[in-house]
């Protein structure tokens, strides 16, 4: 208890200090954006991928969403089909974030969303098929927003969490 109490901020990284824990002042430590980026190279490394892959998510979301009335057809339908495209995604996540993680879950999601928007370039010919493609990149998008905030809430420290996950969500608006 001594030791941790002489600790120093500086000197205490962010995945070995405790909730609560109090400087030789009595003060609580804070802990600020920065110290995503220079606590350490795994911190560092985690704040860049989930920072990417919100950004990633974002911009493919708002690009499809922008997208449904280029389709053709029933503007009006192809909203519908869009936000049904949604429903099943939470029926799909909780057995396969059970059975295959969260990280699995997120990666299968982005590929498949990522492969449906990519299959709709090569059969803009036909809007049939380019439909179903599109609701099924809304599904895997869908799915991949929805895991995203939890596998990030679980690889910040406590002390941080907030700050990451407000951090990485912000970032990724810019897109």
């Amino acid at each position: 208890a001594a030791y941790k109490s002489q600790r120093s901020r500086s000197s205490s990284s962010i995945d070995s200090s405790e909730e609560g824990e109090r400087t030789s002042e009595g003060v609580e430590p804070s802990y600020g954006v920065l110290d995503l980026f220079r606590s350490g190279p795994i911190l560092c490394r985690h704040t860049i991928i989930i920072t990417f892959i919100w950004f990633a998510n974002n911009s493919v979301y708002t690009g499809l969403s922008y997208y449904a009335p280029a389709l053709g057809g029933d503007v009006y339908l192809n909203f519908l089909l869009a936000g049904l495209a949604e429903l099943p995604t939470y029926l799909f996540l909780w057995p396969s974030m059970e059975y295959l993680g969260r990280r699995w879950t997120i990666a299968v999601a982005m590929f498949l969303g990522g492969s449906a928007c990519i299959a709709t370039v090569i059969t803009q010919d036909d809007p049939q098929v380019t439909l179903v493609l599109y609701c099924i990149g809304k599904f895997g998008i869908s799915a991949s927003f929805v895991v995203l905030p939890l596998l990030a809430s679980e690889l910040y420290p406590t002390v941080v969490r907030g700050i990451g996950l407000s951090f990485s969500s912000f970032a990724g608006m810019i897109g």
